[in-house]
């Protein structure tokens, strides 16, 4: 479980409050997926991302472009394989696919 602050992600976020939110998460998903990779059955932990603040970041939209920041950012990330997508997450079309929890 890797949480992070969804302001910190939003469009308006400063650059460099999104850079650093990011080197965040990068160390983190590197960290679980480095300590615990198995050689013998092959793969790693599973990873969860949870997104927090919900009450001052709450559409769908926003949630949306916090997904797509994340994949953009990881997605070709070794560690990407081993997220929990959330398959109902709340988007601007119902329910739909996003890369964290919020």
């Amino acid at each position: 479980l890797i949480a992070f602050n969804m302001e910190w992600l939003v469009p308006d976020a400063p650059k460099a409050t999104v850079q650093q939110c990011l080197s965040f998460l990068r160390f983190w998903l590197s960290s679980i997926a480095i300590h615990t990779h198995h050689d013998e059955r092959g793969g790693s932990a599973p990873i969860m991302l949870v997104g927090t603040h919900k009450d001052t970041v709450k559409t769908a939209a926003a949630h949306e472009k916090i997904s797509e920041v994340l994949y953009n950012a990881f997605g070709d990330s070794p560690a990407w394989p081993y997220v929990n997508p959330n398959r109902l997450g709340q988007v601007t079309t119902g329910r739909g696919l996003l890369w964290f929890f919020p």
